[in-house]
C-alpha cells in the first residue's frame, strides 16, 4: 500500500521567505537531518550514502532514505523549495525509516511558512500513524514547536496548518 505525504503552498501575490524566518528554519532543519544522518542521503536514488547539506543559503531541502543490502529503506526523494510560494508536491515514503524525518521537517515547515497545507495518509483517517505522533513529539521536545496538522486525541485532521 502506498503511504504518501502531500504538501501545497498557496499564497496570493509574492511572499518569498524572509531572512528572519530562514534564519529560524535552517538551523532546525540542519539539526533534524543531522540526527538522522545514518539513514538519510542526498542521492535521489537512495543507493549511495551522500551527506544531506542544508546551508543558510539553501533554497531546497531534499533527501531520501539509504537503501540497505536488500534494496529497501529508500523510496521517493523528499524535496521542498523554500522559494516557491505556489505549488503542490508529494513524497511517497511507504513507511520506510526516513519517514520520521520527513514528518518532522513538514511539521517545522508548516509552523513557519504561511499558506502551507500538509495532508498525509498518516492522518487522513480517524487514526494517526505512529510516525506522525513520534515526529510531533520529537519536534515539540527538541524545538518547542507544536503541530496543528492533527488533533492529539485521534480526531480528524485540521484543514490547514497556517499560523494564526
Amino acid at each position: 500500500m502506498s503511504y504518501t505525504h502531500y504538501f501545497e503552498r498557496n499564497l496570493k501575490g509574492s511572499a518569498a521567505i524572509d531572512d528572519s524566518v530562514r534564519h529560524q528554519i535552517i538551523p532546525i532543519l540542519q539539526a533534524i537531518v543531522s540526527r538522522y544522518e545514518d539513514i538519510l542521503t542526498s542521492d535521489p536514488s537512495g543507493r549511495q550514502k551522500l551527506p544531506v547539506v542544508i546551508t543558510e543559503e539553501s533554497d531546497e531541502i531534499f533527501f531520501n532514505g539509504i537503501e540497505d543490502e536488500r534494496g529497501e529503506n529508500a523510496c521517493e526523494i523528499f524535496c521542498f523549495n523554500l522559494r516557491i510560494i505556489n505549488g503542490h508536491s508529494f513524497c511517497k515514503t511507504n513507511h520506510k525509516p526516513y519517514d520520521k524525518p520527513v514528518c518532522e521537517v513538514l511539521i517545522v515547515l508548516c509552523h513557519f511558512l504561511p499558506g502551507l497545507d500538509v495532508q498525509s495518509n498518516g492522518f487522513l483517517s480517524s487514526l494517526i500513524a505512529e510516525e506522525w505522533l513520534e515526529a510531533a513529539e520529537n519536534v515539540r521536545r527538541e524545538y518547542g514547536i507544536t503541530t496543528r496538522l492533527f488533533h492529539w486525541k485521534h480526531n480528524p485532521p485540521l484543514e490547514s496548518c497556517e499560523n494564526d
